[in-house]
């Protein structure tokens, strides 16, 4: 009889520890499924495109889209900026953060900042009829002097063969040096891309060309430095990035060019089938 009751005890017993743990389980489950289910303020709405995504030094994530503005994540949900809210465009190339924290953006058509409270457009049209064409918002009469700094942002600056340099302070324009005029009717050094290199270089993307500046000096390669014949091959640079290694890689239309240091060059083309 003894043995009876004890087998009944035992069965008992596992039953309800089966039922313990199982219960936990599923609560469990049930914990880490709502942990994961995001809300729908929490989806972005761009159907664009995206060209640019950016970090801050908060964590927040800064989506630049094709034609609908700039999108903030701060980890719960998104926030939107538009030309209604002063961007100067609503198609954005790049996003950087400056020292103090404000963000900037790069559009097709000037520079604009958000210190966390406002969008500011800090350049503005010649013509409001002519996109691509701006000039700068600040004390200076025409153009800057060339100068860099570590903490220095860069932006393009439209159709003009040169650049914007942000210090800190002002947003200046900086023009490139003269070069030759090879097709006066197309802006071939309006800036296309930018890097930044490990050994105090900065490099500028062009149509026709790349410029290097180091604070002091420039580094032209084009066509010409390249050994290449620009009637059978002209340059139409898209997108430049020095790598680890120092090694400057170069992409055009139909290309990609990989730099070593010092003056010889590879060249990597792409397959068209």
């Amino acid at each position: 009889m003894d043995r009876k009751i004890k087998l009944i005890l035992l069965i008992f017993v596992l039953t309800l520890s089966f039922s313990c743990t199982e219960k936990k389980s599923i609560e469990k489950v049930k914990s880490e499924s709502e942990l994961v289910v995001t809300p729908k303020t929490a989806t972005l709405k761009f159907t664009s495109g995206i060209r640019a995504i950016f970090q801050d030094s908060k964590g927040n994530y800064w989506f630049g889209s094709l034609q609908e503005g700039v999108a903030v994540y701060d980890g719960k949900s998104f926030s939107y900026f538009t030309r209604n809210d002063g961007l100067s465009d609503d198609q954005i190339h790049s996003i950087q953060e400056d020292k103090k924290g404000t963000i900037w953006f790069e559009t097709q058509t000037g520079v604009s900042s958000y210190d966390g409270t406002k969008v500011t457009n800090r350049t503005k049209t010649k013509n409001e009829n002519s996109q691509n064409i701006f000039s700068i918002q600040s004390n200076d009469d025409k153009e800057s002097k060339w100068m860099k700094s570590d903490t220095d942002l860069w932006f393009e600056a439209g159709n003009n063969p040169g650049v914007y340099r942000y210090d800190g302070q002002q947003l200046h324009y900086l023009a490139f040096p003269p070069q030759k005029n090879i097709d006066p009717k197309n802006n071939l050094f309006a800036v296309t891309d930018i890097s930044k290199s490990k050994n105090n270089m900065i490099w500028f993307a062009t149509y026709t060309g790349v410029l290097g500046y180091n604070g002091s000096d420039f580094t032209i390669i084009n066509n010409e430095t390249l050994g290449l014949d620009r009637k059978i091959e002209p340059l139409h640079i898209r997108s430049i990035y020095e790598d680890s290694k120092g090694r400057l890689w170069i992409g055009i239309m139909e290309s990609a060019y990989y730099l070593k240091k010092g003056s010889q060059s590879s060249i990597f083309q792409r397959n068209i089938t």
